[in-house]
């Protein structure tokens, strides 16, 4: 397999925070990873894929700490880390040689194709989103991200 690189999103992508952690900047570091994540993003990881986090966040050092307590839980290493300032992901996964961006907001996704990077929405309302978005991979979970990836 060659080397694919993925950007991967954050918040409600590979963690859950509490609600209003943004009004709360107290409790930004407070988190948990969403299991699905942990699994199969590890599985990616150990296949070889190169893992880009790719995050709206603003926040360096809160990042960066989170990024390390992430990296000790799930046993992997992130290529890069990458703060977008709430602006859309295709430009950074480009500059980072992503094929993907998988992100759970459609909103950060909009600039993927102009970029040449393929958009891997994580959502429940797949069937929605296959209307609006039709050359979009629109994934209810992790583990359909997983198993469109490794039959690449």
């Amino acid at each position: 397999m060659n080397m694919i690189h993925l950007g991967v999103d954050l918040d409600d992508t590979i963690i859950s925070t509490p609600k209003m952690s943004y009004l709360h900047p107290e409790n930004n570091n407070r988190f948990n990873i969403k299991k699905s994540a942990q699994e199969y993003l590890s599985k990616l990881y150990n296949k070889g894929f190169k893992l880009h986090l790719i995050t709206a966040r603003d926040n360096i050092d809160e990042v960066l700490s989170i990024t390390n307590k992430l990296e000790n839980k799930m046993n992997i290493t992130f290529t890069s880390v990458t703060l977008t300032y709430a602006s859309e992901k295709g430009v950074y996964a480009k500059n980072k040689n992503c094929e993907y961006m998988i992100d759970d907001n459609p909103d950060f996704l909009m600039d993927c194709e102009l970029n040449n990077v393929k958009p891997i929405l994580l959502s429940a309302k797949k069937n929605k989103f296959r209307r609006l978005y039709p050359t979009w991979i629109i994934c209810e979970n992790w583990k359909e991200v997983y198993d469109i990836l490794i039959d690449k």
